[in-house]
């Protein structure tokens, strides 16, 4: 309980400095610039297999009723062999990925499907790119699926190795 001006006060410098430090983390793009083990999920390691420069992406205020968004990520293979894709999958039912090499497609995968070996296995020759296509269709995040939204897209490569192609949506109805 507050019980003098005092207590008020803190209170109010508490949440002023926190809204401040999250202000200045958002406008300075600080959610990007992931460090530790995060930022080797999210971002890909360059040197390693698979890398993605970009890998996420904000499409800001949204409404349910203007349908799907599309939003395209590079993969590169900068490895040093050839990188089967063995698992593509999504965390939510209201995003779809698919793998697209010039006129060869696969996909889209969502959160039920997985893509295993002899089934549409691509492989991401050494100094490669393809495109990850993400399709986000709000109105299937079911009906309260407003407000905050980020879910992302699964590449798993035969070794494990995993990027997360993420976006980010503040939706309303």
């Amino acid at each position: 309980m507050l019980r003098s001006h005092r207590d008020i006060a803190e209170v109010i410098l508490g949440v002023l400095i926190f809204c401040a430090v999250f202000v200045i983390a958002e406008k300075s793009g600080l959610r990007e610039k992931i460090t530790g083990n995060e930022a080797l999920l999210t971002r890909g390691v360059e040197g390693a297999h698979l890398y993605a420069r970009e890998s996420f992406y904000d499409f800001g205020r949204i409404s349910m009723r203007d349908g799907e968004k599309k939003i395209s990520f590079e993969i590169h293979n900068n490895g040093k062999e050839d990188v089967s894709i063995k698992k593509i999958y999504t965390t939510c039912q209201c995003l779809e990925v698919s793998l697209i090499r010039g006129s060869e497609k696969i996909g889209p995968f969502s959160v039920r499907d997985y893509l295993y070996p002899g089934n549409g296995q691509m492989i991401i020759k050494k100094g490669e790119k393809v495109t990850a296509e993400v399709v986000y269709t709000p109105s299937l995040q079911g009906p309260f699926g407003v407000g905050l939204s980020e879910p992302f897209a699964v590449i798993e490569d035969g070794r494990g190795e995993k990027i997360d192609l993420r976006i980010s949506a503040l939706v309303f109805p």
